[in-house]
């Protein structure tokens, strides 16, 4: 933590020749904090002791660095809500980290925060879509989407976009996202999912929930040339036109063929 904030602060004891007790030495330590500080895992005792050397040293002539201190540690227990308070550059990850920790709990809980997430939404929005299948007590696969995100797709169904991440969040699970195209040509949010891996039987799941969900099956699909979603969509999705999105037939045709002579620059763009 003190490398990954630049924290100046070092503890300097020195051990006694003759009696091998460890003596602190103040005058060789440093005590400027550039973070809030975190108490958790103390006991009261020894937080209580902390806090009064803290007063009697480390903060004697650092007004500032406590007054930082209280505020940012109020912001984490939301007590503050003062947008104009101004937090150290170095320090808004380490808040940024404790506040997701205060409200959604270690990140060792988060398929179990979701799940519990997904019972309040569906108590309380019985209008959307938000389907988990778990195996083994575990997280499978995950879909959602909103009663606005289907009012837009029922005006605007004409076309909708389908693609994935692969590998880019800390699960390293394909997370897809549906997207649909307005009357202005601006695309918007149909759905967003999550599943344990790119199988058919993972993505037929998912596409299946979400259409019986939106009731209408949409003209045109443009996909990338994933073998997965050409066979899911034939399946449930037989009376839709699948095609090639263009964007990414354009990124095939540079990353392949544009080092040969016969392509010409004006075919690629």
């Amino acid at each position: 933590m003190f490398m990954f904030l630049d924290c100046k602060v070092v503890l300097v004891y020195k051990q006694d020749d003759v009696s091998g007790v460890y003596e602190f030495q103040e005058n060789r330590s440093c005590f400027d904090h550039n973070h809030c500080l975190d108490y958790k895992g103390l006991s009261k005792k020894d937080k209580s002791t902390v806090l009064e050397y803290m007063e009697k040293t480390e903060f004697k002539d650092h007004s500032k660095v406590k007054d930082i201190t209280n505020k940012s540690e109020a912001f984490i227990q939301g007590k503050n809500s003062d947008l104009k308070i101004k937090i150290p550059r170095n320090q808004s990850a380490y808040l940024l980290k404790k506040t997701k920790e205060k409200i959604w709990g270690p990140s060792s809980r988060d398929a179990q925060t979701l799940m519990e997430l997904a019972n309040q939404l569906e108590l309380n929005f019985t209008d959307c879509l938000i389907k988990i299948q778990t195996s083994e007590n575990q997280l499978r696969n995950f879909i959602f989407c909103s009663s606005n995100m289907k009012k837009l797709y029922t005006k605007f169904n004409d076309i909708i976009l389908i693609d994935s991440t692969y590998r880019t969040n800390r699960y390293n699970l394909p997370l897809f996202v549906i997207a649909a195209i307005d009357e202005n040509s601006k695309t918007f949010v149909v759905s967003f999912g999550i599943v344990s891996s790119e199988e058919a039987v993972n993505v037929e799941w998912m596409l299946k929930e979400l259409f019986t969900f939106l009731e209408v099956p949409p003209t045109i699909i443009c996909t990338d040339s994933c073998p997965t979603l050409k066979k899911v969509i034939n399946n449930i999705l037989p009376n839709s036109e699948h095609l090639l999105c263009a964007w990414h037939v354009s990124q095939n045709i540079k990353k392949h063929l544009i080092g040969l002579s016969i392509i010409s620059s004006s075919f690629v763009n």
